[in-house]
């Protein structure tokens, strides 16, 4: 049993289980039909994640400021900028998924490396309260939308009063405490 998320993990097993099941060619059009159809159905599953191999290694570059994550240059420049202001002060970066605060020394890392709803454990969610109301600098990646990502989590919106924006990015946004 999967949740929304699964979909772009798990599409490939109908592709697979529609590619075994034309091993036995015989069967009316009708069967023939419907089993290409799944295939097809199949492959537009994986359209987003064909699209990103080739489209994104042209856009995205590993680089020096990224340790070796892929960023395009906006993004590096952000991200740099991030990470220079939260040089030598107690720092948390703040993001949905991911733990790229144990690649860089600047920030405290993370208890766990989920904080979705219905996905991010109690203690995960205390401990990330604990991080941001100690953190003099927090790094947040910006949402997409420009809504809060974190309105879920009335603790974590908490955590954050008495901190200012210092800088606001299209991919990050950087806070300081008061």
């Amino acid at each position: 049993m999967g949740d929304r998320w699964s979909w772009p993990y798990y599409s490939y097993v109908l592709v697979i289980g529609g590619a075994a099941s034309t091993v036995p060619i015989s069967g009316s059009l009708l069967s023939r039909a419907a089993i290409w159809s799944l295939i097809v159905l199949a492959l537009t599953g994986n359209l987003a994640t064909i699209g990103s191999h080739l489209i994104l290694p042209r856009i995205d570059q590993p680089g020096p400021g990224t340790a070796g994550l892929l960023a395009n240059n906006q993004e590096r420049k952000e991200w740099i900028q991030a990470c220079q202001i939260a040089q030598g002060r107690d720092a948390v970066v703040l993001v949905e998924t991911g733990a790229v605060a144990l690649m860089f020394p600047e920030f405290e890392p993370p208890f766990g490396a989920f904080l979705l709803p219905g996905m991010a454990r109690p203690a995960e969610v205390a401990h990330t309260v604990e991080q941001l109301m100690r953190a003099k600098v927090i790094v947040e990646r910006s949402s997409e939308t420009g809504a809060d990502q974190f309105s879920a989590f009335p603790e974590i919106m908490a955590a954050m009063r008495g901190t200012h924006r210092i800088m606001r990015g299209h991919y990050f946004d950087v806070y300081v405490r008061n």
